[in-house]
């Protein structure tokens, strides 16, 4: 005699979500509920994540598959492509009752212990196309933009004196920014988080565009972190358990800047500052091949224009740093952007050799 096993809420929630996730049919404001769901305690995380290992590692076997759904031409059909078929009718936006059949279908699949599911005549296990991959650390030099197609089809677009580890594994994508600034054009992989760490913070994506800068590199000012949001939905959260936060994203131009305070004794606390911005993709201009400065203080600015170029453009008198400039131009090209400068502000030029130009105040008596 069968015996029926009762499923505790948070486990059949869990295999909603998964079910949802793995339709390939989800919208922001759903997936915004998701991370809501899974964030709201340990339980949660923990059971989707128990739930999501068992499924990916069921999907790397290949089992029989019932006579009613069996192909004529091919005996045998990996899990994975016969329960998404047998499940199609099911997973279209149709209704939670149609999610529901699937979740009962998955919690009968995650019931698989683990090291006990058979290998079939069909040959050895079939490992899943999302499979662990050696980490790449890519490097963008000075005047050098890199642009790179990730193993999921992400785009990754790599500013100048930057610097990323990417680490891909069966159940994430994981990015380590470790210098400077980069773009992504995410791939949906619902069932592989997208994750880019930097400094204290964790960024987390679903199919979207979004660029995430270190130390002050995007123009803003001084601060430690910021992440641009240009499409879709991200959030941003702590990786200090002792320090709280988490800031959903869903707005296209939002701009959330995080400096860091050590003030209060050992612990380091985070001040935000939230920017929206018209143009969500002003601040990327750079991934076009165009500088664009809108208000920017003119040392930033030069610092950016530098980055571009091999060329050194060099503010020599202090008391110029916080003018704002109005400019766009192709980056690298050194010599429309001082022209453009002198064009618009009372500043003059001198070369000193060497890939270097000095700028002075046009009435100021310093010498080089």
């Amino acid at each position: 005699m069968a015996i029926k096993r009762k499923y505790s809420t948070t486990e059949q929630q869990a295999a909603e979500w998964i079910s949802i996730l793995d339709s390939g049919d989800i919208s922001p404001e759903e997936f915004e509920t998701f991370l809501q769901w899974r964030d709201q305690s340990p339980q949660h995380k923990c059971e989707f994540e128990r739930m999501q290992d068992a499924w990916n590692r069921v999907s790397a076997y290949e089992v029989p598959v019932p006579a009613s759904l069996r192909p004529k031409q091919n005996r045998h059909r990996s899990f994975r492509q016969w329960l998404q078929q047998a499940l199609r009718p099911f997973l279209q936006p149709t209704g939670w009752v149609a999610v529901a059949t699937a979740a009962s279908l998955l919690l009968a699949v995650v019931l698989i212990p683990p090291g006990e599911v058979p290998d079939t005549p069909s040959g050895p296990a079939q490992v899943s196309t999302a499979v662990e991959t050696k980490p790449q650390v890519y490097v963008a030099d000075r005047a050098q933009v890199l642009k790179i197609r990730l193993q999921d089809n992400s785009i990754l677009h790599l500013k100048p004196l930057s610097e990323v580890k990417v680490s891909y594994t069966n159940s994430v994508r994981k990015i380590e920014l470790q210098r400077g600034e980069a773009f992504f054009d995410v791939a949906r992989d619902l069932r592989r988080p997208f994750r880019v760490y930097a400094n204290d913070g964790l960024v987390e994506a679903l199919g979207t565009q979004f660029a995430v800068a270190l130390d002050g590199m995007d123009l803003s000012g001084t601060h430690d972190l910021s992440v641009k949001l240009v499409e879709g939905v991200i959030k941003v959260s702590r990786l200090d358990a002792q320090q709280d936060f988490q800031r959903l994203m869903t707005r296209p131009g939002h701009h959330l800047l995080i400096s860091t305070d050590q003030s209060d004794g050992d612990a380091t606390t985070w001040a935000t500052t939230d920017i929206y911005e018209s143009s969500p993709d002003a601040g990327i201009s750079w991934t076009r091949g165009r500088l664009i400065f809108r208000g920017t203080q003119l040392q930033l600015a030069l610092d950016e224009i530098n980055r571009h170029s091999s060329h050194t453009l060099v503010l020599k008198d202090r008391e110029l740093n916080d003018i704002p400039i109005y400019a766009s131009f192709d980056a690298g090209d050194w010599r429309a952007a001082l022209k453009a400068i002198e064009a618009s502000l009372d500043i003059r030029s001198e070369s000193a050799g060497d890939d270097r130009t000095f700028l002075y105040a046009r009435l100021s008596t310093k010498a080089k």
